[in-house]
């Protein structure tokens, strides 16, 4: 229900009514969810100051969810930057038969300048005469760094510090 301060007054003096939260209106501004204690500061002649505290909290929230906003906005430009400039390419490196500990292989690519990021990592895909399941057992650390343009090198080495021997697929991203 929509009152107006003089209805609330006959409603406050004559006991007609018990409300735990009303609607408070008069010419300029509606409150919603008026409650008692607040009733009776507006009653007692603080309405200007009621109102100054209302408006306070609605300009923080909406301020709050302006900055969610742009917070988001950011997010969401920062992403569509990154997906127009990463694209995942995969190649294949060979440690051969001899059982190494640790090999650096060159990738070359075109796309690649001295201030490239790479991120590479084991991709879970078959490589040339190995089993898939062969993977499982293989984890490696990949360290990957721009040599200079259009080519970056892969060092890497197992992680348990087993020789590595056979191909593996590496999956790389270019930012």
């Amino acid at each position: 229900m929509i009152f107006t301060i003089a209805q609330i007054n006959t409603i406050w003096q004559n006991k007609t009514a018990t409300l735990d939260k009303i609607y408070l209106c008069d010419d300029n501004y509606m409150y919603k969810g008026v409650s008692n204690g607040a009733l009776t500061r507006v009653l007692t002649g603080n309405l200007d100051n009621y109102k100054a505290e209302l408006r306070k909290q609605q300009l923080a929230a909406e301020q709050e969810e302006y900055q969610q906003q742009l917070t988001v906005e950011l997010l969401v430009n920062q992403v569509s930057e990154l997906n127009t400039k990463s694209e995942i390419k995969q190649v294949e490196i060979d440690f051969g038969n001899e059982g190494l500990f640790e090999k650096e292989f060159t990738i070359y690519d075109s796309r690649i300048l001295s201030d490239t990021l790479i991120l590479a990592s084991l991709a879970y895909s078959k490589p040339t005469d190995k089993d898939l399941d062969e993977l499982e057992m293989d984890d490696l650390i990949i360290k990957a760094g721009v040599s200079s343009e259009e080519r970056f090198n892969l060092f890497i080495t197992a992680a348990d510090g087993s020789p590595l021997e056979g191909k593996f697929k590496i999956n790389y991203s270019i930012n």
